[in-house]
Parts: C-alpha cells; structure tokens; sequence
C-alpha cells in the first residue's frame, strides 16, 4: 500500500458519516486512487449518496441569461440605435 492510498484510507476513515457523504459529492473532482477508496469506504459503512439532483436549480436567472435574453428579444433597429448612442 503507498502512502498516498494510505494517507487517504486514514482520512476517510476519521470523517464522520455525515462530512464523508458532503465530501462525496464532489468525488467527480478527486485524483482516480481517491474516488476508489471514497467508494470503498462508503461501501465498508453501508452508505449511499442520494440520487443526484440537476445542476443548479436554482430559477432565479442570473446576470448572463438576463443579458443573453435581452439581446435575443432586441430588434435590430433597437441595435442601431443602441451603437450610434
């Protein structure tokens, strides 16, 4: 075993449940050796993530959406006229 796989075998092993599951939703994230054994200990402890949500629901649009749909709905006379001041 090297001491990397070592290093976080011991790591996960100290968190609590509840701070292993917060960690593990960003697994995608980690280096290969540490997505493996975040899965091997969430295994040894019989845990689960839930079911991933979509990214980002939030439905409050935010400031690029609100400028993108502003420029879509603009005519282009709108345009012209917005150039020439």
């Amino acid at each position: 075993m090297g001491i990397q796989e070592q290093a976080f075998r011991v790591y996960y092993a100290s968190m609590s449940d509840a701070d292993l599951l917060s960690t593990a939703k960003n697994k995608n994230s980690f280096i290969p050796i540490a997505q493996m054994l975040m899965a091997e200990e969430l295994t040894r402890r019989q845990l689960k993530l839930p079911a991933e949500a979509p990214a980002e629901t939030s439905h409050a649009p935010t400031l690029f959406a609100k400028i993108w749909a502003l420029l879509r709905h603009r005519s282009p006379r709108q345009a012209d006229r917005a150039k020439t001041g």
